[in-house]
C-alpha cells in the first residue's frame, strides 16, 4: 500500500498513487479504515483548499457550490451577496461527474463522484453508471460521514478504468 500521512486517523496526503488493485481491495473491504487510505496527493489536497477558499467568497457553503454548479439548482443572493442554492431541487438532481479534486490514483484511473440530493440505492446506482459501465470498469463506494469531505450532499465516488477492448 502506498505510503499515507495521516492526522487523527484522517488521511492527509496519499504519497504514491494507489493501483488498481488496491483501490478495489479498500473498496471491497469497505471499512472506515480501509476507505481512510484512500485519498488525494499533498498537491492535491493544497489545490483543494485553495480552490475551496476561492469559491467560498462567492458561495454560501459547499452544499450551495455542487448544488448550483453541478445539480443546476436555481440561486439567490444572501444577506452577503453569496449564492444559495433554493429549496426546490430541478428536475432530476444527479450528476455523474469528474472529481474535481481526485483522489491520489494511477494514471489511467479515473475518479469520478455521482451526486443527488437524497441516497440512491444500490438499483439506482447502477442505472445512474449504466452507460458509464459500457466503457468503463468500475468500483465505488460512499464514504463513511467521518470521511466525507462535503457530508451535506449524498454522494459516491466512482472509481473508473477504461476496459479492455475483447
Amino acid at each position: 500500500m502506498p505510503a499515507i500521512a495521516q492526522e487523527m486517523g484522517r488521511t492527509l496526503a496519499v504519497e504514491e498513487p494507489f493501483g488498481w488493485d488496491e483501490i478495489v481491495e479498500c473498496i471491497r473491504e469497505n471499512t472506515e479504515e480501509s476507505l481512510g487510505k484512500l485519498g488525494r496527493s499533498a498537491e492535491g489536497t493544497q489545490n483543494y483548499r485553495v480552490v475551496r477558499a476561492k469559491l467560498l467568497e462567492e458561495y454560501a457553503t459547499l452544499v450551495d457550490i455542487i448544488k448550483i454548479r453541478t445539480l443546476n439548482f436555481d440561486f439567490v443572493l444572501n444577506e452577503d451577496g453569496k449564492k444559495e442554492a433554493v429549496e426546490t431541487p430541478p428536475p432530476n438532481p444527479t450528476a455523474l461527474v469528474i472529481n474535481d479534486f481526485p483522489y491520489n490514483f494511477k494514471s489511467g484511473i479515473e475518479h469520478f463522484v455521482l451526486w443527488n440530493v437524497r441516497a440512491m440505492s444500490s438499483e439506482e446506482i447502477d442505472k445512474a453508471l449504466e452507460l458509464h459501465t459500457k466503457k468503463w470498469e468500475v468500483a465505488w463506494f460512499h464514504n463513511p460521514p467521518s470521511l466525507q469531505s462535503i457530508p451535506g450532499l449524498w454522494h459516491i465516488h466512482v472509481v473508473s478504468r477504461k476496459k479492455s477492448p475483447s
